[in-house]
């Protein structure tokens, strides 16, 4: 294949990159989405009442963050930054509530 085409390509799938990633900041989290995901990979492992137990480890959104990524790889799951984010708004929405100034997808 010449260079051309090859950096043709490369634009053509950065361009849907961004215009994907584009939509995505447009419309938000997918709560519904999240929880299907949630559903079908964490409660492999565990039920939600690890999320609503007194001595939950999660005390804010970094740590629900962090939590997600390490249980993510932990079961090889391999989401999307945006799915990742679906999943922890899913779960904050649901069940910690924290605040969600701070919210960071990726």
């Amino acid at each position: 294949m010449k260079t051309s085409a090859r950096v043709g390509i490369a634009a053509g799938a950065a361009a849907l990159l961004c215009a994907s990633l584009a939509v995505y900041a447009a419309n938000g989290p997918d709560i519904a989405l999240g929880k299907r995901l949630h559903n079908q990979s964490c409660l492999a492992c565990h039920n939600p009442s690890v999320y609503t137990r007194p001595n939950h480890k999660i005390r804010s959104l970094a740590a629900l963050r962090t939590q997600v990524t390490g249980c993510r790889q932990a079961v090889g799951v391999h989401w999307s930054p945006a799915e990742r984010a679906d999943v922890i708004d899913y779960l904050n929405r649901t069940f910690y509530h924290f605040d969600e100034g701070s919210r960071h997808h990726g």
